[in-house]
């Protein structure tokens, strides 16, 4: 009855990652972010270059540096 009574959750791993990729390919990146079930956290401008930082599930980000490398040419 306890364990029921306590509705149990399994959680998974989350990363927090960084990004720093030219503006022009800021809504592809963000997109993908999303798509992912990333949640953005901070958004900033540096020079010609974007940073966005977020938390993404590790299960989802698996392959991701080949799909950044094929978004931002």
């Amino acid at each position: 009855q306890c364990y029921t009574a306590a509705k149990p959750v399994i959680l998974e791993p989350v990363m927090k990652v960084e990004l720093k990729f030219p503006t022009e390919f800021q809504g592809t990146v963000t997109g993908d972010i999303n798509k992912r079930k990333g949640i953005i956290v901070g958004n900033d401008q540096e020079g010609d270059d974007t940073v966005v930082v977020c938390h993404v599930p590790l299960n989802n980000m698996f392959g991701y540096s080949t799909a950044l490398r094929s978004m931002t040419q």
